[in-house]
């Protein structure tokens, strides 16, 4: 059995970076290998939780982890730890959807603009077929454009 410290304050707006940027409140469960299958040295601070508590089932963050009551104890906690974790939360396919749609959202602007770019120089050459003047500028266009991008 081993320990961790949660806190059910759980808004994203205050886990910056994985790390909370005020000091929630904490309470010490119990953690049982065994229930979860998941190694605690794999959990980290700001994983999710699932905690069995005399309210029911709850959400958590971790804030820390310790191998033994001892460890809980220089810690300051002094009462008796009798929750405990029942399931830890893998977001992973989650967060990696939601990081591939922004990617995603990223790479159609860059599409989009890219393809409005194509069809104006495309405009532009065929206007200056009729045009010598136009043909002139877009000649003089092209070639400032590839220097520009030459360094």
């Amino acid at each position: 059995m081993e320990f961790l410290l949660v806190t059910y304050d759980t808004s994203d707006y205050y886990w910056q970076n994985n790390t909370p940027v005020h000091n929630p409140d904490e309470f010490w469960f119990r953690y049982y290998e065994s229930d979860t299958n998941i190694p605690i040295d794999n959990i980290g601070v700001g994983d999710w939780v699932v905690v069995k508590s005399r309210n029911g089932l709850g959400v958590a963050r971790v804030l820390k982890k310790a191998k033994d009551l001892d460890t809980v104890r220089m810690q300051g906690f002094k009462g008796n730890v009798i929750k405990q974790v029942i399931a830890v939360i893998d977001t992973s396919k989650c967060d990696k959807r939601e990081s591939d749609r922004a990617k995603l959202e990223d790479i159609e602007k860059k599409l989009e603009q890219k393809a409005k770019n194509a069809e104006r120089l495309t405009m532009y050459r065929l206007l200056a077929k009729d045009n010598p003047e136009f043909s002139a500028l877009l000649t003089e266009y092209e070639s400032v454009k590839a220097s520009v991008y030459e360094l």
